[in-house]
């Protein structure tokens, strides 16, 4: 479980912010039966963070923080952003000083602290911490100058020395099975980012599906049946102009006759085969050729890359085509697998979702969040942290007061995160956050 993320010159934010999701005691009394207590800490974990705030605040720079960490520690080596940049741009201070991330996380009865500091696109530190109830024990540190290991075993120290200077030695650690980093490069990779893009979570099984199946008639989308047809990549078929291939237009194509076949299924492969993707990962053909069929995906698998299409049937058994269906319902199947799993009651995962509620009824939107809460227990391992724009979420009685944190802009154009100590309660947040949005229309 996590149970905190900073951050500093990132971005849009340029001081010192944390998120932290460990409860305030006095605040929780009456909810504490859906907070996680782990043995030899006297404290309780949130399962659920909301982040309000309006436009340009910056919540998507804050997930894209934490994005940027777990597709790090899964690629073993520094993964910046293509084509945006990681200081914060507005001040020629910020651009000379280091960007810093740490995050603490509980790994069956303890805590670890990782620690990553970047100066201008190359590391410059890496450190490790343990956290026990009678103080911090330092597991390792490196920076890129002296680049100092703090191993117990000399054999790891030399076993990790490495030319590339951007090189993170959490993940060679990990993946060699060392105890106990290995657990901690787990959990990291194991966390979800779900930003606005083609990116979703494959169906396994015959149960996943029919699951999925019971979910969305339970959602009352109008959809009544889900089929998955596997595909080979030269069945694809393709929807196209006249004069790209000299047939009528909208005329059903395969690859081989428009001559993309080969092109097609090699950048899908290519960008599939990524390490920050994980296996079961999946994405949709048409963020690749606009004129494919929405419903059909390629599915990374142990072995390789699998095509497949989603068919859609409404009433009784007449098709439903990807495109007819709604907006809203279209971001529910792709949320719907992600959502499924963590409602399982055994979950451990810890899931961060942008604009969670984009182009969803509020009653639906609370209505999910209401049947995560109901599967958190004591025992729970999972977390939810969302990001939305919906001021009626921070009136909502299915939030405690410590699970809604505030993204602003400050006198400085710079974002900051706000704790709900920073306020004197629900009203003066709300208060507070629509005067400030009138000061600036």
């Amino acid at each position: 479980m996590l149970l905190e993320f900073a951050l500093e010159n990132w971005r849009s934010f340029t001081n010192f912010t944390a998120l932290d999701l460990v409860e305030d005691g006095e605040r929780y009394k009456k909810q504490r039966e859906k907070l996680s207590y782990p043995k030899k800490y006297n404290t309780g974990i949130l399962p659920i963070i909301m982040l309000l705030g309006e436009n340009t605040a910056g919540k998507s720079n804050f997930l894209a923080a934490v994005k940027f960490v777990v597709d790090s520690v899964r690629a073993g080596i520094l993964y910046f952003p293509s084509g945006s940049p990681v200081e914060f741009a507005l001040n020629v201070v910020c651009k000379e000083k280091p960007t810093t991330f740490r995050l603490a996380i509980l790994i069956g009865g303890t805590i670890f602290e990782y620690a990553l500091g970047i100066r201008k696109a190359a590391l410059e530190y890496e450190t490790i911490a343990e956290i026990k109830p009678d103080g911090e024990r330092r597991l390792w540190a490196m920076n890129s100058c002296g680049r100092f290991y703090f191993f117990r075993d000399e054999e790891k120290v030399r076993l990790f020395k490495t030319e590339d200077k951007n090189q993170l030695l959490l993940t060679l650690a990990g993946k060699a099975g060392f105890a106990p980093y290995a657990a901690l490069y787990e959990a990291i990779s194991a966390i979800t980012v779900l930003t606005k893009q083609a990116l979703g979570v494959g169906i396994r099984d015959e149960h996943e599906l029919h699951r999925l199946k019971r979910f969305i008639l339970a959602m009352d989308t109008g959809i009544t049946d889900i089929q998955i047809e596997p595909l080979l990549p030269e069945d694809i078929p393709f929807k196209t102009i006249a004069a790209s291939a000299g047939g009528k237009a909208d005329q059903t194509l395969t690859p081989k006759q428009l001559k993309l076949s080969d092109s097609v299924v090699k950048e899908i492969q290519e960008t599939l085969q990524k390490p920050i993707y994980p296996v079961g990962t999946e994405i949709r053909l048409k963020a690749f050729i606009p004129a494919v069929d929405p419903g059909i995906v390629a599915l990374k698998t142990g072995i390789g890359i699998m095509f497949r299409q989603y068919h859609y049937f409404h009433g009784d058994g007449v098709p439903l085509a990807p495109d007819e269906i709604s907006s809203g319902t279209q971001k529910l199947l792709r949320l719907a697998p992600f959502l499924l799993n963590l409602f399982e009651e055994n979950n451990k995962s810890v899931l961060f979702i942008d604009d969670f509620d984009e182009l969803f009824h509020p009653i639906l939107a609370l209505h999910l969040i209401r049947l995560y809460l109901r599967s958190c227990s004591n025992n729970s391992r999972k977390q939810l942290i969302f990001t939305t724009r919906n001021m009626d979420c921070l009136v909502s009685r299915l939030l405690h007061l410590d699970e809604k944190w505030i993204v602003k802009r400050d006198s400085d154009n710079g974002s900051e995160l706000l704790s709900p100590s920073q306020y004197k309660g629900i009203c003066d947040m709300g208060e507070r956050l629509r005067r400030e949005s009138r000061s600036r229309v």
